[in-house]
């Protein structure tokens, strides 16, 4: 009964998080929840993002950039889209930042994404890639 219970919270735990990778030398996420884990997305959904990112050193400011095949997203006040934690970041402190992004016709087909955070001093705070679908409205 007990390897039961165990098996299906590791089950649960495993669904909550979406599959990503890690940007070549950049801090992975510690955790990336998207609103479908699967990425798949159709024309006209609002795809729901929340990051939870380690700081590795003090910051003042971050910059939210999501890049793909369009330009998809932009925040150069992500210290205000924090929903755990605010700036200035501390040093070895867990934040999590949210971020929701409009499914949009210019975005169908597959899409390769890097979302990246970076400080002040345009340094990567921290960086994941993702491959994602979005379908055309039926």
């Amino acid at each position: 009964m007990l390897k039961q219970v165990a098996f299906v919270l590791l089950l649960a735990a495993a669904a909550s998080a979406a599959k990503f990778e890690k940007c070549h030398m950049a801090p992975a996420p510690e955790k990336v929840d998207l609103s479908n884990q699967e990425c798949v997305y159709t024309v006209g959904d609002t795809a729901s993002v929340n990051v939870t990112f380690k700081a590795r050193q003090a910051s003042k400011s971050l910059t939210a950039t999501l890049m793909g095949t369009v330009n998809a997203f932009s925040d150069a006040k992500a210290c205000s889209s924090l929903k755990q934690g605010s700036c200035p970041l501390v040093a070895d402190k867990e934040y999590l930042y949210e971020y929701p992004v409009a499914i949009t016709e210019k975005l169908v087909g597959a899409l390769d994404l890097v979302f990246s955070l970076h400080n002040e001093l345009d340094q990567m705070v921290t960086c994941y890639r993702i491959t994602c679908e979005v379908k055309a409205k039926k």
